[in-house]
């Protein structure tokens, strides 16, 4: 086929696509501008009106925008939409943010950026999941991976990060401070300490303006040399590199004891996120092989020998 041909080809196929994206879009926001009421717009109520909902030009005082501007997108016109006009419309059309997703991909084809998230907000699905979860340890965090919830498997293997300093309940910070999680992963650095930098510079990356999360890698570097060491010498971004982990099962994490290898669990690591996609908020479960995942007694009956023994050792 000659190259001409092929080009022309080409190009009328990604017409094509930018003619039914358009169509979509237009389609998208018709819908959604004919679910918002004058009333719920905060607007007074227009004489003659035979719906009550918002016309182009209201939605263009809304925005901010020319009903010029609003009515090419709304007849799948080929206006580019500028973020800020994306974010006013998905904000006067009181998008849901799976809605906000889809106007950004019929506008754009790319996701919107992150929004803020309230500090301390935890889905209600998401620690559902965790409750639900045990007997397999799992916990939830927020975007600077700051503990929201956890549940009762998660303290009996020892990962028990809501049992720091107030200021200092945050899954990373506990892999780094307490001395305890070098007992519990028996691959400490390679498996928890690099894996849980990565999770918070592929958070940095996705909210790089976030101040919460600058301020807990900041302090978190000051605190531990080994996070300042690896921070500066790794730019590992990604969740889990490996599929397992390896833990030490309750009331037998001491790494000097002679038959530690017997007490090796390979755990199955995984993060989940709920449905909202501007949710800051992720589920981290360790799920355990079918026959560990039952009942411990709890740390507190049952000290770590390494813990108590690096304890007593004189400063």
């Amino acid at each position: 086929m000659p190259l001409q041909v092929v080009s022309g080809f080409v190009a009328r196929h990604k017409a094509d696509e930018q003619d039914a994206s358009g169509d979509l879009l237009a389609r998208f926001l018709r819908e959604r501008r004919a679910r918002i009421t004058l009333a719920e717009a905060g607007l007074p109520g227009r004489r003659g009106s035979r719906t009550g909902t918002l016309s182009q030009e209201d939605l263009a005082h809304l925005t901010g925008y020319s009903a010029r501007t609003v009515g090419a997108l709304e007849r799948g016109g080929q206006h580019q939409a500028t973020p800020d006009l994306l974010e006013a419309l998905a904000t006067a059309l009181r998008l849901s943010p799976d809605e906000r997703h889809t106007l950004w991909y019929l506008a754009v084809k790319a996701p919107p950026p992150a929004l803020p998230q309230p500090p301390g907000e935890l889905d209600p699905g998401l620690a559902r999941l965790v409750e639900v979860t045990d007997p397999h340890p799992a916990f939830a965090a927020g975007i600077a991976r700051n503990v929201l919830a956890q549940n009762r498997a998660c303290t009996e293997w020892g990962t028990d990060p809501l049992a720091m300093p107030e200021g200092q309940r945050n899954a990373t910070y506990w892999v780094f401070l307490n001395p305890h999680a070098r007992h519990v992963f028996v691959h400490w650095e390679a498996e928890a300490a690099r894996v849980s930098l990565g999770i918070m510079r592929s958070q940095l990356v996705r909210v790089p303006h976030d101040e919460q999360l600058k301020a807990a890698i900041e302090t978190l570097c000051d605190l531990s040399p080994d996070a300042r060491r690896l921070w500066r010498t790794t730019d590992a971004v990604a969740p889990y590199p490996t599929p397992t982990v390896t833990m030490r099962v309750p009331g037998h994490t001491d790494p000097a004891q002679a038959n530690d290898g017997e007490y090796h669990v390979e755990a199955t690591a995984i993060r989940v996120s709920p449905a909202n996609p501007d949710t800051a908020c992720s589920m981290t479960a360790f799920l355990l092989p079918s026959k560990h995942a039952c009942r411990y007694p709890v740390p507190s009956q049952q000290a770590c020998t390494a813990c108590t023994r690096e304890a007593s050792r004189p400063d």
